[in-house]
């Protein structure tokens, strides 16, 4: 009874260690011919070993809908921008993707029935200038002459048809090489930038020369001034539209010129031309101060004072009336200053 017990049990030690021993080579040999990669293609062992295909890269085929990640959309123009991978952009104007949807919309259409208001009453101005008897002479004429630069520098905004001319598709943002629209708009709105600007500082600078100095010198080379303020701005248009530097600048609502280049041909120029200007009127308004001070000594009576007295007296209000007639251009000059100053 012992020795069959015996020989069963090492009959079945032997037929384990066969099987372990056959599994083992199968699984090195499989190992051999199939070395170990990263891959999604799972096969199946079977009974010949083959080697596993290597991993091919995602595609997306004709009838495959993209799914980007918000605020993403898919690249369906095949952009190669900044803004876009080779199947995401990033939503143009791209700025409006960090604000709750439409908050920027919501501002852009403001601004724009803003502007349609300022343009109506500016060009209102303008007409009431130019038919009016004695408006299209000295002094007044600056004033007309800076209404009609505001008038074209909004009609340069309307150039292109909506509300924003930030971008020409969902995608892509307006600049001068894919549209003419743009480069046309961009180097408008700079130069009516500057003429408006010079015409509003040189009626600062004028009512500042009279009343603190008495020098009449901007009458006297008038037309000269008058060719700078329309000549001088084409310095920084001609530039823009030769290089064809108009685009979307990334904020806003219009073509202008890149960020790059915002400085050179709009914010320093302009902030030469305004700045001082402002310094001229504070200078302006405390002679102002001065003389109402001094006028408000006039209790003892003209005829107790000497012939000179009463002429540098007389000189004295005349220039207060002068002032209390031409605070608009110092309130025009105020609100440039301000908003110049906050877009920059």
């Amino acid at each position: 009874m012992r020795v069959p017990l015996v020989a069963a049990s090492l009959a079945l030690g032997l037929s384990l260690l066969l099987l372990a021993t056959a599994q083992s080579s199968t699984f090195t040999s499989s190992s051999a011919l199939s070395p170990t990669s990263v891959t999604t293609n799972f096969v199946l062992p079977t009974g010949t070993p083959q080697s596993t295909p290597a991993p091919q890269p995602p595609h997306i085929t004709g009838n495959a809908t993209i799914i980007c990640p918000g605020p993403l959309i898919p690249n369906t123009r095949g952009l190669d921008i900044p803004t876009c991978t080779e199947q995401c952009c990033l939503r143009c104007p791209a700025f409006e993707s960090f604000y709750p949807p439409n908050k920027i919309q919501q501002i852009i259409d403001a601004t724009f029935y803003i502007r349609q208001v300022s343009m109506g009453f500016v060009f209102f101005m303008t007409i009431s200038y130019l038919l009016l008897p004695g408006k299209r002479s000295q002094p007044h004429i600056s004033v007309l002459f800076l209404t009609f630069s505001l008038t074209l520098w909004y009609v340069a905004f309307d150039i292109m048809p909506g509300t924003s001319n930030a971008c020409i598709n969902e995608a892509e943002q307006s600049t001068g090489h894919n549209s003419r629209l743009c480069g046309v708009q961009g180097v408008l709105v700079v130069y009516f930038a500057h003429t408006s600007a010079l015409w509003c500082s040189l009626l600062i600078y004028k009512l500042h020369l009279l009343s603190v100095w008495r020098n009449n010198v901007i009458d006297r080379y008038y037309g000269w001034l008058t060719a700078f303020c329309w000549v001088f701005p084409l310095a920084f248009a001609i530039p823009i539209a030769a290089k064809n530097l108009s685009m979307y600048p990334g904020v806003g609502f219009s073509c202008l010129v890149s960020n790059e280049n915002l400085n050179t041909y709009l914010f320093y120029p302009l902030a030469i031309y305004i700045y001082p200007g402002l310094l001229c009127h504070a200078v302006t308004v405390a002679k102002m101060i001065h003389l109402t001070m001094l006028t408000s000594k006039i209790n003892l009576g003209l005829s107790e004072l000497s012939t000179n007295a009463r002429a540098k007296i007389t000189t004295k209000m005349q220039t207060r009336r002068l002032l209390r007639g031409q605070w608009r251009p110092a309130l025009m000059l105020s609100t440039v200053v301000a908003c110049f100053t906050v877009f920059w």
